[in-house]
């Protein structure tokens, strides 16, 4: 069930990165890592509802590779 209401709520936002990689994971498709990393971007930022953003959170593991960070990957500010 909660699925597919996850799949609805994804239907209803804006067509951002790692949306439709995160509508494919949850069909049970396969992705490649950099789509599952987008996905699961989207997924933790709530879909971006608040725009297209990075998220800033430098101690994610995730945050080099994030779809809209301002920084190269692999590179945390001091």
């Amino acid at each position: 069930m909660r699925i597919e209401k996850l799949k609805q709520r994804i239907q209803k936002h804006p067509k951002v990165r790692g949306r439709m990689e995160l509508f494919r994971h949850l069909n049970g498709e396969s992705l490649t890592r950099q789509e599952a990393i987008t996905g699961k971007c989207n997924d933790c930022a709530c879909g971006f509802v608040d725009g297209k953003v990075s998220c800033e959170l430098l101690t994610c593991t995730l945050f080099p590779f994030s779809p809209y960070r301002n920084r190269r990957p692999g590179v945390i500010p001091e």
